[in-house]
């Protein structure tokens, strides 16, 4: 082949490849806009369902943010799912909630023992538990599982910040952590019916971060979620931390809860995150102060965890 020709080839195979590459991006782009054009009617429906997560565990975290619910309203809606009943009367049984071995007669001295705020935990562990073991979302198995175990330590942090640093109210911080990634959940169970997407993972990535909030404000809203929680789900990403205010509300501690558990593996980074939030200084958490919540959040989320053998 002469080298004029050998030129010729090179160019154009050059010229393909850029083509390629445009219609590639022409396509995801079509791809992308149907997948959101999909997403977006389905959440103007009534009734919004996430694939594969239990009705029951919505209805028990409603019922848990009315201050007159009784224990037997809960009993008679988590006895309507045996599984979720079964490992109820397990938590209320073990050495963590039980450590004088006292017999569990019923569901409601199983609630009694484990309190309110850990069942909350304890629904939603075993919703996410209900939808990692569904078998058209073993494709996103990976991502479930860490998507809980993210939303889990946030949750826990979140009680703790709101504990010990702000007057908002801690069950409602820990629900509001485990809640705040329905939107990312939302999304991945969709695209888990499209190979085409989750192959570009990049580009599931961009959708997520760009899309989650507003999918996850109208789930919660269709879920009527307190108004509270609505919000801060809303407002968390936004939240300034250069602000003057002194005063830590329910956003503000979905964003630091947030922040520490992104850097929190990383020492170095960790440091770097103490120099550049000023909030955290602002609201009087210090380096030593954030490791002991991380702790106390473990061994929280061991407890419960173990319990209901997760």
């Amino acid at each position: 082949m002469s080298i004029e020709s050998t030129d010729k080839v090179s160019s154009m195979s050059s010229m393909s490849g850029v083509m390629s590459g445009v219609m590639s991006g022409v396509m995801s782009g079509v791809m992308y806009r149907d997948f959101i054009n999909e997403i977006t009617a389905e959440l103007g429906h009534d009734t919004i369902n996430v694939l594969g997560y239990p009705e029951v565990a919505i209805r028990i975290q409603r019922a848990l943010m009315d201050d007159d619910v009784t224990v037997q309203q809960l009993v008679t809606l988590i006895s309507s799912e045996p599984i979720l009943a079964s490992r109820m009367m397990n938590m209320g049984a073990s050495v963590a909630f039980n450590p004088n071995g006292n017999p569990v007669k019923d569901l409601s001295a199983a609630i009694n023992r484990i309190g309110l705020n850990n069942l909350r935990s304890a629904v939603s562990a075993y919703a996410m538990a209900q939808l990692r073991s569904k078998e058209e979302l073993q494709v996103i198995s990976v991502q479930l599982r860490e998507l809980w175990q993210s939303s889990v330590v946030v949750a826990s942090l979140c009680g703790v910040i709101a504990k010990n640093h702000s007057k908002v109210n801690a069950e409602l911080a820990v629900l509001a952590g485990l809640l705040h990634s329905i939107g990312k959940l939302y999304i991945l169970t969709k695209a888990s019916r499209s190979s085409d997407l989750l192959a570009d993972k990049s580009g599931l990535d961009e959708l997520i971060a760009e899309w989650h909030v507003s999918f996850a404000r109208t789930l919660l809203e269709n879920w009527q979620l307190p108004p509270s929680i609505v919000q801060a789900v809303n407002d968390y990403e936004y939240f300034d931390g250069d602000s003057v205010s002194t005063e830590l509300d329910l956003a503000g501690v979905l964003y630091l809860s947030s922040i520490i558990i992104d850097e929190i593996q990383d020492p170095m980074r960790f440091e770097d995150l103490m120099k550049s939030h000023r909030a955290l200084s602002r609201f009087g958490i210090s380096a030593d102060q954030c490791f002991e919540m991380i702790a106390e959040s473990e061994e929280k989320i061991a407890y419960v965890m173990d319990s209901l053998g997760m």
